[in-house]
């Protein structure tokens, strides 16, 4: 549960302030999706639900029930209304406005509700709650009971006033739905195993029955599900038929005009069930009828199109929403939006992996978390994830986690196998697995003290304390409680002591007393516990107790954090955390600066001495970290865990980082990092305002007199679009952009805009299958406004285009600058891509290398690749050594063949100009690779140390010194600024809509190898575009299974030491290679001679043949480092050694190892 982090309000028509919403939710119960597909929400608990958008993809946060709890909520189809059941009213909550109004009193409490299909009504019924038990008679299942205790409302949604209401005998019905609605707002059906019954609400009578076909009956505890189409020409019947303890599930198709059944598929065979079954709402048909939806028990969900037998996809079954949008192009399943053609993703899951309660630790400035199936490690001195891993981690939240007095080791305690994991704090590599242990959790165990002299527990039935000697076990002294024992934690051993936390009392105790040596009031009475929360927490010296509590309810106060001096019971700090919501875990430091709380599943990290704290946010391999004030700093990837939020809308949260993604902000109100570190980041954050023409002055209000963009209008026809944009800035307006899947149509400078409102259509080409488009406008103070979304889908057929340009240097003019296989890494990516026809009608390939490659040249290659159409392809390679200069900015200059390092300004190419290449052109994919090793912040002693040692063991190190920048005298050892898979340093201004992939992370070692005859990253490269497994799911290597395979393969060649990053731009982006079967000979040759599409001179003109590649032998040499990154000393040796023995069990004749032989690791 998350409280939204208010930045500002929007100008002109919405008064509702732009918010900061963590894109992580807590799994919460049953979810419902819109009849038109744009929002869903879902159950949390009693006290709040979660909202989405569909059409943004974003979620749009946790909200609270304005009044009471409920049972069932429901959403109206245009999404703007929700509805919960308050016991014997309804309440209807505008999320526009956030007015409430009410429907009823009702005589009877409300056990179900939902609205009709055109929002007009809304339904509830009354009785007794409904229970589906499979193996029971329709008796024991369902009871006798009937009457006006058991009937469906019609309420008018305008009026709030009853249309009608139908007794019903729920013992009739064995649906999971007992009323579904039909074309009109007046039908609603109800299904039995034998029939299917219409409605008509409006004069409250059945009307029709219909008889199901007597094949689908099955036993007496058939359960039949019905979906009806929007035009009321076609339904869908769902049988699950069980007998004698097997389970059937049929579907049947009907021709609803007729009442017929036109054919019938078998979705589960007979299968043998252990235990009751319930299906819920898991079948659905699109509006027009033509696809249909279904889930059945132990199988996949699966998409058919009506009448047919083999489906068109099947999905994981880990789904509890299935639905079609109102215009039936897109299917919603779960939290993700497909295509209702072909099941294909359009937006992925909108909340990730939702988050569970978790378990916190803390050493120093690292913070420790551990979730269901994973483990991480945070730095709050540096702000970023040290680590996570989830092998070896076991299923469920653990009971506990603990950190070693030292901090090198971490133990958690199982909750589901009861095993001890022991880990390295530093790495997150295990150590150790032991046994479970028989030592029960819960109430009536003792609590040993830290001395292990002394035991106490709550005394069964009583409110006392026993203090049991643990030397002769007898009982030494009993003492008299506050009150009753409360769930979970009530005693804790201090240094000194122990305490006791019950009926709202926290007291101190030593055992020479049967009186606490202090008292004090923390909480209210347990009565409240459903709305009141203690967590109590012991520091790891014993030395200090901290106590938090207050409500949880989302939005419903604050959460009080106390401390206390464990030896006296005096109280030391109080401090307040505005509406964070339920703490589940509780850690203070040892020197009181620090404290963690877990608040619904999310850490958060409070420095109490100055009242600042922030929220710990990841998923997978990804993280943020935000203050209170919606400021953070993230992974390179973080920013989909964050978006902009105003009412029902959702926004990616580019525009909101030009203010908020402030590290060095965020460091200072923290107190931690270095000023170096901190004047870094500064810089880095205000060259990013000065590339977007913000001064740094207009960010402050930058959300306050927000420019604004709509559509106005769109025309679609085939593949082209007019979009109308209505335009609107208080401060004038200065440019606008239209942007598809990403990439900007009219490259990163937009077209200007002139006046304070305008209203403009442009027509945009469309590319295949879902088109994501999104405005933006900017004013004449450099703002960006939020930016609106609209799927816009072509059926187009056709293949594709691949164009590849490559830029490669191994002989530089400067002997020292050598490297061994930049050159040949470009011209074998080159080789292996003429490979990809026919997914590709035609391979377009240019490469430069060596003495080529020039400033000049580079930026005139961008002829090249503008030549490229809206669905093609444009893979972008540089391979060779970088550099960052040594002023405040450490700029980053790709170093060309006569680079001069003295003047890199005017002789190297700067990374904008490589990444311009991409700017602009018509292309909607593009990628852009880079085996470049960075240079510049290194440490000459490490570096001197790092090169000796590879030369020791015949191994030679890419080295850098060769490339000492001459300019300004050069910091200390910076090297933050090689960490760049940061959020900071990724190209949210949408220059060129590219996902760039680099071969390392800034701050780790990059390695090529002659055994390899390739640089690992790109060896990496083309063994997973060439191995048919790398496909996951048949639709071609995607960039997800492309980075994963990569990152694989490199982290095996280097055991761990080089970690390929995808970062900057477009991380959207759909981009898949087929598999490259073919090229396997590329792989495996020592030399990549010189094809007709090289350019070697920087003179003549390169043509695209395709080329058959030379297989040539494999010479078997040395290993060779590339070190052009700087790592742990560790690292190296470690490398060396495992290099050494590997090629002397190469040297006794094996191959080139493959998948089934490769060596675990390089490193």
């Amino acid at each position: 549960m998350f409280v939204a982090l208010v930045l500002g309000s929007p100008s002109r028509a919405s008064s509702e302030a732009v918010k900061l919403v963590p894109q992580v939710s807590r799994v919460g119960g049953f979810a419902m999706v819109a009849s038109d597909g744009r929002y869903a929400i879902r159950s949390q608990d009693m006290q709040t639900y979660g909202l989405w958008d569909h059409q943004s993809g974003i979620y749009l946060g946790d909200r609270a029930y304005p009044v009471g709890t409920r049972r069932d909520i429901s959403i109206s189809p245009d999404g703007r209304y929700i509805a919960y059941d308050a016991v014997k009213e309804i309440i209807i909550e505008d999320l526009d406005t956030g007015k409430l109004r009410r429907i009823g009193p009702m005589a009877n409490e409300v056990t179900a509700l939902w609205f009709s299909r055109d929002g007009s009504r809304v339904f509830t019924t009354h009785g007794k709650v409904r229970v589906i038990t499979m193996n029971s008679s329709d008796a024991e299942a369902y009871g006798n009971a009937r009457g006006p205790d058991h009937a469906v409302s019609a309420w008018d949604f305008a009026t709030g006033k009853r249309v009608s209401e139908l007794a019903y005998n729920p013992a009739d019905f064995t649906s999971s739905r007992p009323f579904v609605n039909g074309a009109s707002p007046d039908e609603l059906y109800t299904s039995t195993r034998l029939e299917i019954r219409r409605h008509d609400t409006t004069n409250a009578k059945r009307v029709e029955r219909i008889v199901i076909p007597k094949e689908l009956h099955g036993g007496p505890n058939t359960q039949t599900d019905l979906v009806v189409s929007a035009d009321g020409k076609r339904a869908v019947t769902r049988h699950v038929k069980s007998l004698e303890a097997k389970i059937e599930i049929v579907m049947a198709y009907w021709d609803w005009t007729q009442r017929k059944v036109t054919s019938t598929v078998q979705v589960l065979a007979p299968t043998n069930y252990q235990m009751p079954e319930q299906f819920g709402d898991d079948l659905a048909i699109s509006p027009d009828g033509s696809h249909v939806i279904i889930r059945g028990r132990r199988t996949n969900i699966r998409l058919y199109r009506f009448g047919e037998s083999t489906p068109v996809k099947e999905l994981p079954n880990h789904h509890d929403v299935l639905a079609f949008t109102k215009d039936g192009k897109h299917v919603v399943v779960g939290t993700s939006l497909r295509s209702a053609s072909t099941g294909e993703l359009v937006i992925p899951e909108l909340q990730g992996t939702p988050i569970t309660s978790s378990r916190v630790a803390m050493h120093g400035s690292m913070v420790f978390v551990a979730r269901d199936k994973s483990l991480s490690a945070w730095d709050l001195q540096t702000l970023e994830r040290r680590w996570t891993r989830t092998e070896g981690v076991s299923d469920g939240v653990p009971m506990s986690l603990t950190v070693s007095p030292d901090g090198a080791k971490l133990t958690a305690l199982a909750l589901k196998t009861r095993r001890v994991h022991i880990y390295d704090a530093v790495t997150g590599a295990v150590i150790s697995d032991q046994p479970p242990i028989e030592r029960p959790y819960w109430s009536g165990v003792d609590e040993e003290s830290r001395d292990r002299k002394w035991a106490v527990r709550i005394a069964s039935g009583a409110q006392l304390a026993e203090l049991r000697a643990l030397d002769t076990g007898a009982v030494v002294r009993t003492v008299k409680l506050a009150g009753p024992e409360w769930l979970g934690k009530t005693l804790l051993w201090t240094a000194h002591g122990f305490i006791s936390v019950t009926n709202g009392t926290l007291q101190f105790w030593n055992v020479s007393s049967d009186k606490p040596i202090a008292t004090h009031v923390v909480d209210k009475p347990p009565r409240h516990a459903e709305h009141f929360g203690t967590q109590m927490a012991v520091s790891q010296d014993g030395n200090t107790v901290a106590i938090s509590t207050g409500d949880v309810r989302a939005g419903r106060g604050d959460i009080i954090l106390m401390l206390f001096d464990a030896r006296t019971g005096a109280q030391l700090r109080s401090s307040t955390l505005p509406a964070l919501g339920w703490v589940s875990d509780l850690v203070v430091a040892d020197d009181r600066k620090w404290a963690l709380v877990d608040v619904a599943g999310t850490p958060v990290a409070i420095n109490l001495e100055r009242a600042a704290s922030v929220r710990l946010i990841e998923d997978r391999d990804q993280w943020v970290i935000a203050d209170a004030g919606g400021i953070f700093t993230a992974s390179a990837g973080g920013g989909r865990l964050l978006a902009a939020v105003r009412g029902r809308t959702g926004f990616l949260i580019e525009q909101l980082a030009l203010r908020n993604n402030d590290p060095g902000k965020l460091m200072r109100a923290l107190g931690t990092g270095s000023e170096e570190q901190r004047k870094y980041y500064d810089h880095a954050y205000k060259e990013r305002l000065r590339r977007a023409g913000i001064a740094a002055a207009a960010v402050g209000d930058m959300f306050e007199s927000i420019p604004e963009v709509q559509f106005a209008g769109v025309k679609q026809e085939g593949d082209h679009a007019d979009i109308q944009l209505q335009l609107d800035a208080p401060r004038g307006l200065s440019r606008y952009h239209i942007d598809v899947n990403g990439v900007p149509v009219f490259g990163s400078g937009g077209k200007p805009a002139t006046g304070k409102s305008q209203r403009i259509t442009e027509r945009i080409q469309l590319g295949r299958g879902t088109n994501r488009v999104e405005l933006r406008v900017v004013d004449a103070a450099g703002i960006e406004g939020l930016r609106p979304v609209r799927l816009l889908d072509t059926e187009r057929a056709g293949t594709s285009d691949l164009y590849f340009l490559g830029f490669g240097i191994s002989d530089y003019a400067n002997p020292a600058f050598k490297l061994e296989y930049a050159r040949k890494d470009v011209l074998d990516i080159a080789a292996a891509l003429q490979h990809a026809s026919p997914e590709f009608a035609r391979v377009h390939t240019r490469v430069y290398v060596d003495a080529a490659v020039t400033p000049l040249q580079i930026r005139a290659a961008k002829e090249f690749v503008a030549a490229a159409g809206v669905d093609d392809l444009v893979v972008v390679m540089i391979a060779g050594h970088g550099v960052h200069a040594n002023d405040s900015a450490a700029r980053y200059y790709f170093v060309t063949h006569a680079t001069d390092v003295g003047r890199l300004a005017e002789t190297a190419a700067p990374f904008e100009d490589i990444e311009s290449l991409l700017d602009g052109i018509t292309s909607r994919r593009k990628l852009f690779l880079m085996d470049t090793c960075e240079s510049g912040e290194r440490d000459p002693g490490e570096e001197a140390a790092a090169v000796s040692r590879a030369g020791s063991r015949g191994l030679k190190a890419r080295t850098t010194r060769g490339l000492k920048v001459v300019g300004e005298a050069k910091p200390a050892s910076r090297r933050f600024v090689l960490e760049r898979d940061n959020f900071l340093f990724n190209g949210i201004l949408r220059r060129s809509g590219a996902v760039v992939f680099s071969s390392s992370r800034g701050s780790e070692l990059s390695y090529e190898a002659q055994e390899l005859g390739n640089g690992v990253f790109t060896q990496a490269v083309l063994e997973t575009l060439i191995d048919k497994t790398s496909d996951l799911d048949g639709n071609g290597i995607t960039i997800a299974e492309l980075r994963t395979r990569v990152a694989k393969r490199v982290a095996e060649y280097t055991n761990g030491a080089q970690n390929p990053t995808i970062e900057r731009d477009n991380l959207g982006a759909v981009i898949a290679f087929p598999v490259l079967t073919d090229a396997q000979a590329i792989t495996d040759r020592a030399t990549a001679p010189l094809a007709d599409y090289a350019i070697a001179t920087g003179t003549g003109t390169a043509t695209s043949t395709a080329i058959s590649a030379p297989v040539a032998t494999r010479t078997v040499r040395s290993q060779r480092g590339c070190g052009c990154h700087t790592g742990s000393s560790t690292s190296s040796v470690a490398l060396a050694a495992f290099v050494a023995a590997w090629l002397l069990k190469r040297r006794r004749g094996r191959s080139l190892p493959r998948e089934h032989d490769r060596p675990a690791s390089l490193g």
